[in-house]
């Protein structure tokens, strides 16, 4: 189910952007497709949050998305090593000086308001409901170790930002948005800091092409590995301290896992 969930995602994405691509090109003259690029990612998304929730079943709204109680000291101590550690990863990323038509297109859709929509708001949303939601979330219901499913969902999420090179620090990325899924039990907080990161990462792409400079300079350098420290310390206070929620199966579900065991 993970894998399906995966190649769904990926599926969806690529469909629709071809698509809306040879729509576009069809009705325009304008050899620029950015503006095809960000519906399709918007409209994918959409479809791949409906997916996840029916057919498929693996997001389960009433479970993930729900109001949880987390000590108010906790949740701020989640969310601030979050961004460290995201902060420190997108500065790793930028330092890379990674060159491909991939980031090329990310930063060209950053300065267009259907682009900042897509990457910064309907994008996040999107991909924790598919790989907190729906792969991490299936995976500890079927009583999956946690950190296998974090791993998992962690290297799916990954993969799918297709750039061999990025991929390591995408991983990262997801680890952190795993380890606040697992531990309040909801992709909320999760979701909440993805969209932030994102929207901070579109705000620097802006006044990094704006002002033809790069913002990595030596002293955000170390403050990136402060942070970076920071947040592996913070995280791991917050995975201590917190318990763990309950994932119950779903009937479906109990079915699948009750088949397997007397397959066994």
């Amino acid at each position: 189910m993970p894998l399906l969930a995966l190649v769904t995602f990926f599926v969806t994405q690529l469909i629709v952007a071809i698509l809306c691509t040879s729509f576009y090109i069809i009705t325009t003259d304008d050899s620029d497709i950015t503006g095809s690029m960000a519906m399709a990612l918007i409209i994918s998304s959409i479809i791949n949050i409906v997916l996840m929730t029916w057919p498929l079943k693996m997001f389960l709204p009433k479970n993930d998305v729900k109001p949880a109680y987390i000590d108010i000291r906790y949740g701020i101590m989640a969310v601030c090593a979050a961004l460290a550690g995201l902060f420190a990863t997108d500065v790793a990323v930028t330092l890379c000086e990674l060159s491909n038509e991939y980031e090329e297109l990310m930063t060209t859709l950053s300065h267009t308001a259907s682009g900042v929509i897509a990457i910064a708001l309907i994008g996040p949303i999107a991909e924790e409901v598919v790989f907190r939601g729906a792969i991490m979330g299936y995976m500890l219901r079927k009583g999956i170790a946690p950190w296998i499913a974090i791993a998992t969902s962690a290297i799916a999420f990954g993969i799918i930002h297709m750039n061999p090179i990025q991929i390591p620090f995408a991983i990262i990325a997801g680890i952190i948005f795993g380890v606040l899924y697992y531990k309040t039990g909801n992709i909320l907080l999760s979701t909440f800091v993805h969209i932030v990161n994102n929207t901070i990462a579109t705000y620097c792409a802006n006044m990094e092409t704006s002002s033809q400079e790069s913002v990595i300079t030596q002293p955000v350098i170390i403050a990136a590995v402060v942070a970076a420290f920071a947040s592996a310390t913070f995280l791991t206070i917050f995975w201590k301290k917190l318990s763990n929620p309950e994932y119950v199966p779903t009937i479906g579900e109990k079915e699948i896992i009750a088949s397997t065991k007397n397959n066994k």
